[in-house]
Order: structure tokens, then sequence, then C-alpha cells
């Protein structure tokens, strides 16, 4: 994903073109950034923020750590190249939903260690014998809940989806509060860490987180 963001190094606020990478393997996050001013001398701690209106997602101020620093040697000059390792990125649409609004909530899950069985439900249809069907996905039913379903999906670490509909954009956070109640629940489950590798948040299928 490009960005046009400002980039804080040394006290310093410069314009910077900016791809962020979420990696496969670890689900770390990675921005490779352009500065356009040559910086002679840096520190490892920096921050990132989108520049206002930039783009439809911006990324939240987040700092980060400088991991990789290398100077190209261009026709028009030098230009230099960073890479930031960043404990987080949230992005934020310039026009979020409203807290009244309904979203779709999804959430990859990183080492789950076995496959959730599929949920198998019954058709009926009035004069026809009912029928029985499966589907891919598992739901999962917490009183005072909307319904959660989990799905196996292969991405690197990431094991699997877990959506949820219907949520009120107002509500968001506490949804993800019962997700993070849920990775716990599957980490001592498993013996294995299941954590959150990305949230997306959906209204009218654009993404607004």
């Amino acid at each position: 994903m490009k960005l046009d963001c400002n980039f804080e190094i040394n006290n310093n606020i410069i314009r910077s073109e900016t791809y962020l990478e979420q990696k496969p393997d670890d689900c770390s996050i990675v921005a490779t950034v352009f500065p356009c001013e040559i910086i002679s001398d840096f520190t490892s701690d920096c921050s990132l923020e989108s520049m206002i209106d930039s783009s439809d997602l911006l990324l939240d101020k987040t700092s980060g750590i400088i991991s990789e620093e290398r100077t190209k040697h261009c026709i028009k000059g030098n230009t230099q190249e960073y890479k930031v390792k960043l404990p987080s990125a949230k992005l934020v649409s310039k026009n979020p939903p409203k807290p009244q609004d309904t979203v779709l909530v999804q959430v990859y899950l990183t080492n789950i260690p076995y496959p959730f069985k599929p949920l198998i439900l019954t058709r009926e249809e009035e004069g026809k014998e009912p029928e029985i069907y499966q589907t891919d996905f598992t739901a999962i039913k917490i009183t005072g809940q909307p319904k959660i379903v989990i799905k196996p999906h292969s991405e690197g670490a990431i094991s699997h989806l877990l959506e949820v509909d219907e949520v009120t954009y107002a509500d968001l956070e506490n949804v993800i509060e019962v997700i993070d109640s849920i990775c716990f629940l599957i980490s001592f489950a498993s013996g294995r860490m299941c954590s959150i590798a990305r949230i997306q948040v959906l209204h009218d299928t654009k993404i607004s987180r």
C-alpha cells in the first residue's frame, strides 16, 4: 500500500513516499520510506503519519524503529530508502462510518493448530424432505454478542478468518475486546499463541479501517 506520510526523525518532519507491507511469515509490519530530502545523520527511532487528505485511507501516527538504511545512486542524484519496523499500523478512512452505521468486521488470526469443524445445518422447505447441507465455517455463539463465524484462511502465519456482521460502528472496540478474549481461550486450549494479525472494517463493501 502506497501512502504519502510525514516522516519524523531527529526532531525533523520530512515528507516521504511510504509503502506498507505485512510480512506473511510472522505478520510483522514494515514500512519502506523514501524521504524527499537527504538525511545525513539519523537515529533509529522515528514515526510515520499520513498527510491530511493524501489518500482514502490514512495512517494514524505511529512510532517505529529503523532496521535498515540504504542509499541508492540515481541519475537525478542520491535517494535514500529506509526500512522501518512498526509495532502496529492503524489505517482509518478519512470519511469514517457514523456511530449508528452497521459494519462487517474481519479479523485475521494466527497460529490456530487445528481446523474448526464445518457447521452442519438442515434446510427445510414446505412439502419437501429436510435437506442437510454443510458450510465452510463454524459459528461461535456468545450471549449478548452478534454472531461470530470462523473459517480457514491460509496466508503465511494467518490460519483463520473470523467475521462479525451487523456490528454498529460505535460498538466496534467492544467487539474487538471479545475477539481478544477468544484468542486467549484458543491459545490456552491449544498451547500455541493465537493472536490478531490484521483487522478490517467494511462499510458498504469499502474498507473504513
